[in-house]
């Protein structure tokens, strides 16, 4: 049972642990969505190191709700560039995280949001299923914000097919549920739509009227990106009203910010427009040079719109620079395109094309076809029946919406009638209410009265008994008083012997006390001066030692040296064809070797070039073996750190005998040196992958070696601190005062 209980801890801390670590994740995603977002529209490079980090973390955690707002945010960035497609696939990705998710508002918005590009790349059909998708949705749950969203989404794409009757009745059920709900930016947004719907219908005043109206409101909310597109859509109602002044400042006024959020779609319909007005004077000039900054922004991305307004445009600029040929070719492309997502205004736009083509390349024939064709279409899309309709359905609609308000305020005044009729009716409840408390209140008075009496009958029988009960109270107080005094005579007695015994006891304690504090003093003291003594003793026999290995050097290098000298010159000048004399002369060679190489290990030489220089030696040293190798380095500001000769030679041993402890013990193949400077010291770390060994077991090792580290270490006023694990290798580290 003990068992399965711990099994059952272990489980449950698991999973906190783990929930923790997730929350953490989450607020990371969550920043990194803060950081992206904050990111300028242009600067798509930052954009995704932080979404593309973000995704690695949700897909970690297995977060759906994360993934879906990340591949939203990838959407939206690409959508914006109008990459139609790169958008559309991150938009899927949301749909499908989503729907793993469970959340339906998720789901909701990721099917607007691929409709929303399946319609711009001309598929209106599939596009008007999925926003009915998300309207069920959003319905269903009761959340008018995004049944208003896809209300107005059908809307528009209604619209660009020309059923402006399904058209204008879907726009203003959305303009109803958010009038209702008094959402007033979504009010704004609707009368925008309205606004192009009535611009496509002809009926300009309409349009601009309810284009300010959107203007004032989405001004007031410092939502730049849409006053441009209301300013922008207020410039072509100004060019088919002739109003070309006002229309080119309009233009001219968004290319700055079109700039700004790198909005090429944006600036190609903006140069399109400005094309038009140079257009009705005449102006060829002007109008060839903003074709070509049309063009120059110009980019197919599957979006049936985009795509046939550039190739409307490739096609002008190939009739001026007469490429019929090429220009009927992208004419009959993009005829074909608009034709197939009932574009029937693009459809027009192509087919004026077309007139323009065959009139200047002298195919009379065709133009007058052409233009009999465009006469039909144009018919299709604005006959009076239909305008007829929805004008009338617009009357209906405000006509409705005035009974409605009537309607309301009747309701209001027959609320207040009878909130006034039922303040009566309360009133005179409260009148009947208070007459019948006073006389509760005169029934209570007499009951009361009653009462005072038979407690004042009480009260007299009640003290002559307590008379008689303090009396006797009287006689036994006068016996405790007694007793009291006596007991209070007993305690005074106990209460002097156990003062002066206490005293006695804190007296001696105080003594013994004083008498054990001034002992550790003494020990103290005596042991600190020990350890002074041992320190003074210990530095004096490795100076000692060091003086002595200098002095020994020198006599074997200017003593033993210099007659080993002598002895191989004398050798030399004998007989060279002897073999002995060459044997002789070898033998004395190596003498002198091998008398250097003491010399050099008594005080070594590397130390006259400075004390990063020895250790390099000695690490190349253990290099040239091929056993082990070793790296060192030394930072640079280490290098003007000015340490007595004396702890540099101590600083050299220290490094030596490490070195040569990993050579000899550890078996390691690498070893690595790092030398840095701290604040106030310098830092020596060092490294092997090694076999590891005990450190608990350092101060039972029989070898000199560690506790000539550990003295010279301390001799230096340093701190040593040694890490190994077995099979994992050995790290030292050693801070020395510089």
């Amino acid at each position: 049972m003990k068992r399965y209980v711990l099994c059952l801890t272990a489980l449950i801390f698991s999973l906190t642990v783990l929930a923790q670590n997730n929350e953490k994740q989450l607020e990371k995603i969550k920043s990194l969505l803060h950081k992206a977002s904050a990111v300028p529209s242009r600067d798509t490079t930052n954009t995704k190191i932080y979404l593309n980090e973000a995704e690695k973390l949700a897909i970690a955690i297995k977060s759906d709700t994360s993934l879906c707002r990340i591949y939203n945010n990838y959407g939206i960035m690409y959508a914006k560039l109008g990459a139609a497609n790169n958008s559309l696939a991150y938009f899927e990705k949301q749909l499908s995280s989503a729907k793993r998710s469970g959340n339906q508002k998720f789901v909701a918005i990721a099917l607007r949001n691929t409709a929303n590009i399946i319609s711009d790349m001309g598929d209106n059909k599939k596009a008007i299923e999925r926003y009915q998708q998300a309207y069920q949705i959003a319905k269903n749950s009761n959340d008018p914000k995004e049944q208003s969203a896809n209300l107005v989404n059908m809307g528009m794409v209604y619209m660009t097919q020309g059923n402006y009757n399904t058209s204008m009745q879907t726009l203003l059920s959305a303009l109803d549920i958010n009038e209702k709900t008094k959402n007033l930016p979504e009010v704004a947004y609707v009368q925008y739509v309205l606004a192009a719907l009535y611009n496509r219908m002809k009926n300009f005043d309409k349009a601009l009227e309810l284009n300010f109206q959107a203007l004032e409101s989405f001004k007031k909310l410092k939502d730049e990106h849409t006053v441009a597109a209301i300013r922008f859509n207020i410039a072509t109602i100004q060019i088919k009203r002739k109003q070309f002044a006002e229309a080119k400042e309009n233009l001219l006024g968004n290319i700055p910010y079109f700039e700004k959020i790198n909005s090429k779609d944006r600036l190609m319909k903006t140069y399109g427009q400005l094309l038009l007005i140079a257009d009705q004077p005449g102006n060829e000039k002007e109008a060839e040079k903003y074709l070509r900054l049309a063009l120059q922004y110009a980019v197919m991305n599957g979006a049936i719109v985009n795509d046939v307004t550039v190739l409307n445009n490739q096609a002008r600029l190939d009739i001026i620079e007469k490429k019929f040929s090429a220009a009927e070719q992208k004419l009959d492309k993009a005829l074909v395109l608009a034709s197939k997502a009932n574009q029937f205004l693009e459809v027009l736009n192509v087919r004026r094309n077309r007139i323009i083509l065959f009139q200047q390349s002298g195919q009379a024939e065709k133009a007058t076809v052409e233009l009999a064709e465009y006469d039909l279409a144009k018919e299709k899309v604005l006959n009076e029946e239909n305008l007829a309709k929805i004008n009338e359905l617009r009357t209906s609609y405000d006509t409705d919406k005035k009974e409605r308000q009537i309607e309301l305020l009747s309701k209001d005044n027959r609320i207040k009638s009878l909130d006034l009729l039922n303040r009566q009716l309360q009133l005179d409840k409260s009148n009947a209410f208070i007459k019948q408390q006073d006389q509760q209140l005169k029934i209570n008075q007499l009951e009361l009265t009653n009462k005072n009496q038979l407690l004042t009958n009480q009260q007299l029988d009640a003290e002559k008994k307590t008379q008689n009960i303090k009396s006797l109270q009287r006689q036994s107080r006068i016996q405790k008083l007694e007793l009291q005094n006596k007991n209070l005579e007993v305690k005074q007695r106990n209460l002097a012997i156990g003062s002066l015994l206490m005293a006695f006891i804190a007296v001696g304690a105080i003594s013994f006390s004083y008498y054990k504090r001034n002992k550790l003093k003494q020990q103290n003291l005596l042991q600190t001066e020990i350890y002074k003594q041992q320190e003074i003793a210990t530095r004096a026999v490795f100076e000692g030692e060091q003086n002595e290995r200098i002095r020994i050097a020198r006599d074997l290098h200017d003593g033993i040296g210099q007659m080993l000298s002598v002895v191989k010159m004398n050798v030399s000048t004998l007989n060279s064809a002897d073999k002995t004399v060459d044997n002789t002369l070898n033998l004395v060679d190596k003498t002198i070797d091998e008398l250097r190489s003491i010399s050099h290990n008594l005080i070594p030489e590397a130390l006259n070039f400075g004390l990063y220089a020895a250790l390099e030696d000695i690490c190349q040293k253990i290099n040239d073996t091929g056993k082990t190798q070793v790296n060192i380095h030394v930072a640079e500001n280490v290098q003007h750190i000015n340490l007595a000769q004396q702890n540099k030679l101590s600083v050299y041993r220290i490094v030596q005998e490490v070195l040569n402890n990993m050579v000899k013990h550890a078996n390691a193949s690498q070893i690595n040196v790092d030398i840095t400077k701290g604040v106030s010291n310098m830092l020596i770390a060092i490294r092997d992958n090694g076999v590891g060994f005990d450190t608990a077991r350092i101060d039972d090792s029989k070898g000199i070696g560690w506790k000539n580290i550990s003295a010279r270490v301390h001799l230096l006023d340093g701190d040593m601190n040694i890490k190994s694990e077995k099979l994992l290798g050995t790290q030292i580290e050693i801070s020395i005062p510089a």
